[in-house]
C-alpha cells in the first residue's frame, strides 16, 4: 500500500475514533449499552493500524497520532 494513502487512512480513522469517543461521552444512554464492547473494539482495532501506520510510515506524524490515540483511550475508557 502506498505510504501516502496509508497516512490518510490514518487520519481518517482517528478522526472518527474521536467522533464515536465525543458522540459516546454526550449522550449518556449511548454510554449505558453499547460503548463497553464495541467500544473496546473499536479502540482497538483504531489504535492497532495506527501503530502498523506509525511503524510502516516512521514518520514523526504518524507517531503522533498513535499517542494522540492512546491519549484518547485512556481519557475516555480509564477515568
Amino acid at each position: 500500500m502506498n505510504i501516502n494513502k496509508l497516512f490518510w487512512i490514518n487520519i481518517m480513522i482517528t478522526l472518527l475514533f474521536l467522533g464515536f469517543n465525543i458522540t459516546v461521552t454526550y449522550f449518556p444512554k449511548l454510554d449505558e449499552d453499547r460503548k463497553s464492547i464495541p467500544g473496546l473494539i473499536i479502540c482497538g482495532l483504531t489504535i492497532s493500524f495506527s501503530l502498523i501506520a506509525a511503524i510502516l510510515d516512521k514518520n514523526l506524524i504518524s507517531e503522533i497520532i498513535f499517542l494522540t490515540n492512546l491519549i484518547i483511550f485512556f481519557i475516555i475508557y480509564i477515568h
